[in-house]
């Protein structure tokens, strides 16, 4: 019987382990050691892998890099691009020149891609995958002996540290390019470049023909890319000298995998790995208006003349926003949604209806809806003094908001948060809660707006996963911005940053002081600690009120406290607001997020400003 069950275990070993994997793991490739078909070479800490691979649908095989702790084989860099092999005998090893070469067979009689570098010793020469997804060749292992990385080659993918743009002193250029099919990882018809002429400007091109523009930089971005922004989870690094023009982004901790990709239909998106799966964050372009030189030469491509629209109103989440009339001569506003916004007609009229039901002077009411193919369009009351940051952020017009008028708007869309999230028959969170989504009617009283983007809880929901992050950076609590956690403090947190705010007439994520703070909160922070907070007061307001100011500044600091458990309710923020009681201290905000510098690029790295994104990152999840 024994002898039985070692047979057997025996027999079932033997057949399985002609399918299981044989794959070589190694981390350096020398004039010793190549890498086969099979093999991986495998950066430090296991991030980055680099292989032979063979796309979708397709039996040629590359030589790439990708993602390797990750289920979704993602390439983000491939050698042969336009020359693939069509077997599994390809060997990627140091040549005899000191070089790296792919050759077609063990043999060497044949080559399809190689670094072109030749050096007098050729036994000195490796190459390794650095853990920043960089493949070096080195001389003696160092990193001052550098003779080729792929991050001066790349493909379609831009990855943290990697640079955009030329050196004006060896001339390399720096350009994305797009795969021609997905299919098909050769050189495609899109790239993404940076014109040094003149002042900097970041193109993506269809061939030779300019298809998108980003503008110049600005000094913290690129003009014509409104949705880059201070924020804590970006960094971005602008040079412009004799020796170089570039552009550079990271990530401020290194536990995120984030890349920007040209993709094969022309459009450049952001994305970051959350959750399972690639979440779009930013995406270029993405109207018809975003086409470069639509209009001809000397036009502007700006859709505010559409027939039955008096004027644009402004942009919301989900397309613009008009002012309208009625036969009866009612005057309305008209939100416009885009064809991409990616909300189904069932979704779009069961939002709503659900709003419809929605009643608190705190909040814009919706009179209807219009859906005729593909055009869907909201029809909401119109307010005739837009939204708060028309005013607040206005050199003039903050002057028309004394402090009684300021805090009744901070009163008022506190009561209205209340009412959503305590009071009325549905509990909802809001999730993109701004001053540019509050308006303001005829004699300033505040009207939460924009509801696109709101979820409902059901009556034993506490907190909800997500992987659609939706909002504006600066506004949006960590827990949601870095897990996709949300409930209602996330909308707590949105509103402790719009009372500081309001109160500064400053906003959050384009606040700079002497370069050492990245946001307003973190700048009025110090200075509460220090009891100089009022010194942030804007000065249109009369110092005779300093005191409900302040008080008013520390209810802010409660609510954008780090851990959601730590902040209030709603219910609770407007029982503070409508009393005298002392208030607890707060701790230190989350304002900034701290950075795990450990990970080392092998390289040289740069600091620069931060960026992205004060625009709403994703489409309507409706329920």
């Amino acid at each position: 019987m024994d002898f039985c069950k070692t047979y057997l275990c025996f027999t079932i070993i033997l057949t399985i382990l002609p399918f299981s994997s044989c794959r070589s793991l190694i981390n350096t490739i020398t004039p010793n050691q190549a890498l086969q078909d099979g093999d991986l070479l495998i950066s430090t800490r296991n991030i980055f892998a680099l292989g032979f691979f063979s796309p979708r649908n397709s039996l040629n095989r590359y030589v790439g890099i990708w993602y390797h702790q990750i289920p979704e084989q993602t390439i983000v860099w491939i050698a042969n691009r336009d020359d693939p092999l069509n077997d599994s005998s390809g060997v990627l090893a140091i040549d005899s020149r000191g070089g790296l070469t792919l050759f077609g067979n063990k043999n060497r009689s044949s080559s399809f891609w190689s670094t072109n570098v030749s050096i007098s010793v050729p036994n000195n020469s490796m190459a390794k995958l650095l853990d920043v997804g960089n493949l070096v060749l080195l001389r003696n292992n160092t990193a001052q002996s550098l003779l080729w990385q792929s991050f001066d080659h790349p493909t379609d993918t831009m990855l943290p540290f990697m640079k955009l743009g030329s050196n004006r002193v060896t001339g390399l250029n720096n350009i994305f390019t797009s795969w021609k099919s997905m299919d098909d990882p050769g050189t495609g018809n899109y790239s993404l470049w940076l014109d040094p002429s003149g002042y900097p400007q970041i193109f993506l091109s269809q061939g030779r023909t300019p298809r998108w523009r980003g503008g110049s930089w600005n000094g913290y971005r690129w003009s014509g890319v409104p949705q880059m922004t201070q924020t804590f989870i970006f960094n971005d690094t602008f040079v412009n000298n004799e020796n170089e023009v570039s552009y550079q982004s990271d990530l401020r901790n290194d536990s995120i995998l984030a890349r920007q990709v040209v993709d094969e239909s022309g459009i450049v998106y952001l994305s970051m790995w959350r959750n399972g799966q690639w979440l779009r964050f930013l995406s270029a372009p993405t109207e018809t208006c975003d086409t470069y030189g639509f209009c001809g030469p000397n036009g502007i491509c700006d859709p505010v003349n559409m027939d039955g629209f008096d004027n644009k109103l402004g942009e919301g989440g989900f397309g613009p926003v008009y002012k309208g009339m009625l036969y009866d001569g009612k005057e309305i506003a008209v939100k416009r949604l885009s064809k991409n916004s990616g909300q189904g007609i069932a979704e779009f009229k069961n939002e709503v209806l659900v709003i419809a039901k929605l009643q608190h002077r705190n909040l814009v009411r919706i009179l209807g809806c219009c859906v005729e193919g593909v055009e869907k369009m909201l029809i909401y009351e119109y307010l005739p003094n837009k939204s708060l940051d028309v005013f607040i952020f206005d050199n003039e017009k903050r002057k028309l908001l004394d402090w009684r008028k300021r805090f009744d708007i901070i009163s008022g869309v506190a009561r209205g948060l209340m009412y959503l999230h305590h009071d009325s028959r549905l509990r909802i969170i809001h999730r993109d809660l701004k001053t540019s989504n509050v308006l303001l009617d005829a004699n300033l009283n505040p009207k939460i707006s924009d509801f696109g983007m709101a979820r409902i809880f059901g009556g034993d929901e506490i907190e909800v996963n997500t992987n659609r992050v939706v909002g504006t950076y600066g506004y949006m609590s960590p827990q949601y911005a870095m897990e996709g956690r949300f409930s209602i403090k996330s909308d707590v947190y949105s509103f402790g940053v719009m009372i500081l705010e309001i109160i500064t007439g400053k906003k959050n994520t384009s606040y700079y002081h002497n370069n050492l703070h990245s946001n307003l909160v973190a700048h009025v922070w110090d200075l509460w600690k220090e009891g100089r907070a009022l010194e942030m007061m804007d000065s249109s307001i009369d110092e005779a009120f300093g005191g409900s100011a302040l008080r008013c500044i520390t209810v802010g600091f409660l609510c954008v406290q780090e851990y959601a458990i730590d902040r209030p309710t709603m219910s609770e923020v407007v029982l503070m607001l409508s009393n005298e009681a002392n208030l607890p201290n707060p701790k230190q905000p989350a304002f900034i997020l701290k950075r795990n510098s450990s990970l080392n690029t092998g390289l040289s790295t740069s600091d620069g400003l931060n960026s992205i994104n004060d625009v709403t990152c994703t489409v309507v999840e409706a329920r």
